[in-house]
């Protein structure tokens, strides 16, 4: 899986995007692939902003952040 327009991977109904990025992953970075793709976990080895972590808090609870393996939402 994975590429333009897709999803990193599908595990039942969820799917998921991997970023390797040394930057945290921002608000406009979790819209993008929620809407494109659907996409409720993310995994971003740079972590999360402290502005899509409200987003997430506020308009979508049911999504999974994970910091390289730990889950943190």
């Amino acid at each position: 899986m994975g590429g333009p327009g897709n999803p990193d991977y599908t595990r039942g109904n969820t799917n998921g995007e991997v970023k390797d990025w040394n930057r945290p992953m921002g608000k406009t970075d979790i819209q993008y692939h929620y809407n494109q793709h659907g996409s409720t976990e993310f995994t971003n080895k740079g972590g999360f902003s402290p502005g899509a972590l409200n987003y997430v808090d506020r308009y979508h609870p049911e999504m999974n952040l994970f910091h390289k393996t730990k889950k943190i939402r």
